[in-house]
């Protein structure tokens, strides 16, 4: 595993690596998290695949403050940008939550970079609904060790999962220069705006015009993005499969890493 910083469009990030080969998994994380929540993921990939994650702007180790624009069109349009920066044909894309609303718009904008994506927990392909999109706008605004012991307690169904050390790094970097600006403005954004850019019909047409191959993955008991949403959005891809992954949350990849981990390598084949 490396990490190493890249600057796309003029905006810094990092990337966090594992593995080699001829096909490679860009990885994109949701909203509030960063790039190594898909550690143990990329530990799982099978020899001869390439996994990349990233950290989206205003997370992680990446640019932040209001100086920047957050949006899932911005942030897809970063997406590409970092496959032609790192010389890459073609990727799998996976994301999670926001991250999957990033990699399926991006796969609606460049479908030939994307012949295969893996949606996990996701936003962006129907409307949440202003209920879930308040919800997740107060979480992301509560950067106190208080708010932040429960967004990840919030995330994961085992609460053994949230550990001092978790919430310490969380609370560290969650609260590192410009983060909660960047909180801000994208909390703005889900309460008023996302779901005006919401792309499932779209990608439903990049599915029959360019044979794109979409998985539909979902923590049983996600409590962020309720399975419900998962149904509507199987349903508005096509009523292609929505593969439920039980004592799960809203991220299966950390509670269930054994069974995504078997998921992903069977959409990889």
């Amino acid at each position: 595993m490396i990490s190493y910083p890249v600057t796309v469009g003029g905006i810094a990030t990092r990337i966090v690596e594992h593995g080699h080969g001829d096909t490679t998994a860009l990885f994109v994380h949701g909203v509030g998290a960063r790039a190594d929540r898909w550690d143990a993921t990329l530990r799982r990939l099978p020899d001869g695949v390439r996994g990349i994650a990233m950290d989206l702007p205003g997370h992680g180790f990446a640019a932040k403050g209001p100086g920047l624009e957050y949006s899932v069109p911005v942030f897809s349009r970063l997406v590409a940008d970092l496959i032609a920066e790192l010389e890459i044909d073609h990727v799998v894309g996976v994301g999670t939550s926001l991250g999957a609303h990033v990699i399926a718009t991006a796969a609606v904008e460049h479908p030939e970079l994307f012949p295969t994506v893996v949606l996990v927990g996701a936003t962006g392909l129907v409307p949440l609904g202003e209920e879930v999109r308040n919800r997740i706008a107060d979480r992301l605004t509560d950067t106190t060790t208080e708010g932040i012991t429960e967004k990840l307690r919030w995330l994961v169904l085992e609460g053994d999962l949230v550990t001092d050390d978790w919430i310490e790094e969380e609370c560290r970097i969650n609260n590192s220069a410009g983060a909660v600006e960047s909180f801000a403005l994208l909390a703005d954004y889900f309460a008023r705006r996302i779901d005006g850019d919401v792309v499932g019909a779209r990608l439903r047409r990049v599915m029959e015009e360019h044979g794109t191959v979409v998985s539909l993955l979902w923590g049983e008991d996600d409590r962020s993005v309720p399975v419900e949403v998962g149904e509507a959005s199987a349903k508005e891809l096509g009523d292609i499969p929505l593969v439920r992954i039980t004592h799960a949350a809203h991220a299966p990849y950390l509670e269930q890493p054994d069974t995504f981990a078997a998921l992903l390598v069977e959409a990889l084949r």
